[in-house]
């Protein structure tokens, strides 16, 4: 999406008011935190939205500056000898992000991308890693400063709740502007709070009061005033998996809890976000006939055949058959085109004729790693991803996470991988996850 299609829609003088409040934010937390490196890496990667919002001037050097951040860390923690004291998961992972790393620069000098894109898309990637590492040093050796980031990320997550109701009393519902991480396009409030929601499950151990459940719809609000529509189908089926297949058995709260929330969620979801009921306003009509029927033509196109590119879901299938046609395996295939095409092409500029889609906004995390580094950038990518994973101990908390970043890789637009926040919390809640498992049971 566009700058300029933002100011369409709001007034200057309500950004201006709204990053106001979203700086006090800032330094607020930024001071509570300010004597550990650690909670001001991950602080600055949820405040990407704030610098976007003051320009490039701004923007780029806040990226190079997470970089460097990062390698300093790296050098602090000795990270570069992490190796002797991790498990083989772990040692998976740093290989894979090895291989993942040279298929990123490969495709980037092949292509002939700028330096400065290119060290600030690396920097996705590379500022979580190094925070995996770092979690990975105090799941050994410091368990309490783990639980310690726990608590600094529900508070961030909070923060981007309170941004939430603050942004729809300034602006009312519109897609840009999510919280203090995203200034231009509204994909995170889709997985934010789902992200949000297995965190506070976690740190939870799995037991929720009313005020809890409370929270639960709190974190909804940001995929309402962001005007998403995925979160309501997809958040229903998040409850019942972590309240029945998580728990491994079945008992009769549990079962009135699915049978209540997983059901009202969607309920609410069609009513209030007004694409998906036919009236097209908040509170219309709910329809399911026409709710299916709009999430099928928005995927994949009004005839599946014809329209092949269409949606994410078409332009995912349109992929996967040029892949599986022999003769679609150039260089330019196999390696990418570059960063350049992807990442400094807005919706206007971008050529989608040139990719066979109907939009750039049907381009998925998969079709994205197609367009930067090709064949080889999809494989590692996925490699690299599966490993970072299979971190997890527990086979049905680690199946719904594979599933659930499978989906937003493939059918969505891959975010959880390429936002630093959204990457910072998978990372965390692997490690949580295999800390706090065996209470979870015991309960």
């Amino acid at each position: 999406m566009h700058e300029s299609y933002i100011y369409n829609i709001v007034s200057a003088s309500k950004l201006f008011y709204y990053y106001i409040i979203v700086a006090i934010t800032f330094f607020y937390i930024s001071y509570k935190y300010r004597n550990d490196l650690v909670s001001q890496l991950i602080i600055l990667c949820f405040y990407s939205g704030l610098t976007a919002y003051f320009g490039k001037t701004i923007e780029n050097p806040y990226k190079i500056f997470l970089v460097l951040l990062s390698l300093y860390l790296a050098l602090k923690f000795n990270l570069l000898g992490i190796l002797k004291d991790c498990n083989k998961n772990e040692r998976r992972v740093i290989y894979s992000f090895i291989l993942f790393s040279f298929s990123f620069f490969l495709s980037a000098i092949f292509n002939y991308d700028d330096f400065t894109l290119t060290f600030s898309q690396y920097g996705k990637y590379f500022t979580p890693f190094i925070l995996f590492l770092i979690l990975s040093k105090y799941s050994k050796y410091a368990t309490l400063e783990l639980k310690y980031y726990g608590y600094l990320l529900l508070t961030l997550i909070s923060i981007q709740i309170t941004l939430s109701i603050l942004k729809f009393f300034l602006m009312g519902v519109q897609e840009s502007i999510v919280g203090s991480i995203s200034y231009v396009g509204g994909g995170v409030a889709s997985i934010l709070p789902i992200l949000g929601f297995v965190l506070f499950w976690l740190v939870k151990k799995g037991k929720f009061n009313k005020l809890d459940w409370g929270y639960v719809f709190l974190l909804l609000f940001i995929g309402f005033v962001s005007n998403k529509r995925a979160i309501w189908f997809i958040f229903p089926l998040i409850i019942i998996v972590f309240t029945v297949y998580i728990p491994g058995k079945l008992t009769l709260k549990r079962f009135s809890l699915m049978l209540l929330f997983a059901p009202l969620v969607f309920y609410l979801g069609v009513r209030i976000n007004p694409t998906l009921n036919s009236g097209n306003q908040i509170w219309g009509e709910f329809d399911l006939e026409y709710v299916l029927n709009y999430a099928k033509v928005y995927s994949f196109g009004e005839n599946l055949e014809q329209d092949l590119g269409s949606g994410r879901g078409g332009a995912t299938l349109l992929l996967f058959d040029n892949i599986v046609d022999s003769d679609n395996y150039s260089t330019k295939n196999i390696l990418g085109y570059g960063l350049t095409p992807m990442y400094t092409k807005d919706y206007n500029v971008f050529d989608k004729n040139a990719f066979g889609i109907n939009s750039k906004g049907a381009v998925t995390g998969f079709f994205q790693s197609y367009i930067s580094a090709g064949y080889l950038g999809i494989l590692l990518t996925l490699f690299y991803s599966i490993t970072l994973l299979f971190c997890i101990r527990d086979k049905n908390i680690r199946n719904i996470l594979l599933a659930y970043f499978l989906w937003d890789y493939f059918f969505y637009s891959g975010l959880i991988l390429q936002t630093q926040s959204l990457s910072i919390l998978l990372i965390y809640i692997i490690y949580i996850s295999n800390d706090e498992r065996a209470k979870i049971i015991a309960q």
